[in-house]
């Protein structure tokens, strides 16, 4: 925890940009924003997130990884976007907007991880809806990895679903993956949401 907040006042919080790509057109619709923390240790975002839970930093150090990544939106297209993952309960932090600016909103898409439990349904689609009205898009991140991943997406109505890349990997050789792919897919189209699949890695699995 203490070296954890030294790597927060110290600002060492890096970014790297994943492109996201229409499949369709080949173009680069917007970048992900990947937040890694100093060589060592501290290097992976998984251990940081995991000493902020365990010191009560989770916000602080969301708030790092958000206004790091939104150091270099002015190098975006005017049509692209970029996304940010979001813990859930940052979205009751008073800072969230502060650091945004105003023309700037419609290109920011706010990704909610399954990874991280929603204690209150119901006061956390109250707030996505608020922030929503101020121009943010939101995507479902991870589909398909843990938690209550169809109730919030019937609760908040992403603008995008993301897939969580173990479904993707090796589904071309894997039937129930396969399944899974055609049944999300599917509901993607009909409810008009595009859909973001990660870990594409060979011709077969694109």
């Amino acid at each position: 925890a203490r070296k954890l907040r030294a790597i927060l006042t110290g600002r060492r919080i890096a970014t790297l940009y994943q492109p996201i790509r229409d499949l369709h057109t080949g173009r680069t619709i917007g970048f992900e924003a990947l937040s890694r923390g100093p060589k060592g240790e501290f290097s992976s975002p998984d251990v940081l997130f995991r000493i902020a839970y365990e010191a009560d930093l989770t916000l602080k150090l969301d708030a790092a990884c958000r206004d790091h990544a939104m150091a270099s939106i002015a190098k975006l297209q005017a049509d692209q976007l970029l996304f940010i993952n979001m813990e859930p309960d940052s979205i009751f932090d008073p800072r969230l907007m502060e650091s945004i600016p105003e023309r700037r909103v419609p290109q920011i898409v706010f990704e909610i991880t399954e990874h991280a439990a929603i204690a209150d349904f119901q006061t956390f689609r109250q707030a996505v809806q608020i922030v929503k009205q101020c121009g943010f898009k939101f995507a479902m991140d991870d589909v398909g990895s843990a938690y209550s991943g169809l109730r919030i997406i019937s609760m908040i109505e992403p603008d995008f679903i993301k897939l969580d890349m173990e479904l993707t990997r090796e589904a071309c050789h894997t039937r129930v993956k396969l399944e899974l792919l055609k049944a999300i897919t599917g509901f993607c189209t009909d409810a008009g949401i595009p859909m973001i699949v990660e870990g594409i890695e060979t011709e077969e699995e694109l």
